[in-house]
């Protein structure tokens, strides 16, 4: 279940990285909406039409960095009660050099929402960056076996 973060109609700004409020997502929608078009990883798991929804109930946060880096996230909350903020996307130039701010404004942002953890799926080569940075445990690993026609070619 997504749930709407404590402060969720003001944006936020964190020097380098900014927490866009809905107001802000409308303001750039044109740009915001070409940038997650035009990813085929936002569109094999998410919609445009979802997408506008679930920010205008504040159940995904939009966060911009450095000159064009832009990140999705969303609080989870698991049957078992675990609250978790989960960078559910995330594409631009930068993200290597800002990584260390991002970490510390999500952790931030997690403790401000009572959220237990911050979850994040990508490519292994996030994990060993990460571990430069901050305590990980590796929870799971996620394979995807593609079937059908929504898969993808070797």
């Amino acid at each position: 279940m997504s749930t709407s973060p404590q402060d969720g109609s003001s944006s936020v700004d964190h020097g380098l990285m900014c927490w866009l409020s809905v107001e802000q997502v409308r303001e750039n929608w044109g740009e915001i909406k070409n940038r997650l078009s035009e990813d085929p990883r936002f569109q094999r798991y998410f919609s445009i039409e979802s997408f506008v929804e679930d920010v205008s109930k504040h159940y995904v946060q939009v966060w911009t960095a450095g000159k064009d880096l832009l990140i999705l996230t969303r609080i989870d909350t698991y049957p078992s009660g675990v609250r978790s903020l989960r960078v559910l996307w995330a594409a631009g130039s930068g993200l290597n050099h800002l990584l260390p701010t991002i970490v510390d404004v999500f952790r931030r942002f997690a403790q401000q929402n009572q959220c237990d953890d911050v979850e994040l799926m990508g490519r292994e080569g996030w994990s060993r960056k990460l571990r430069k940075l901050v305590s990980v445990r590796e929870i799971q690993s996620t394979l995807v076996i593609p079937v059908g026609m929504n898969g993808w070619s070797n």
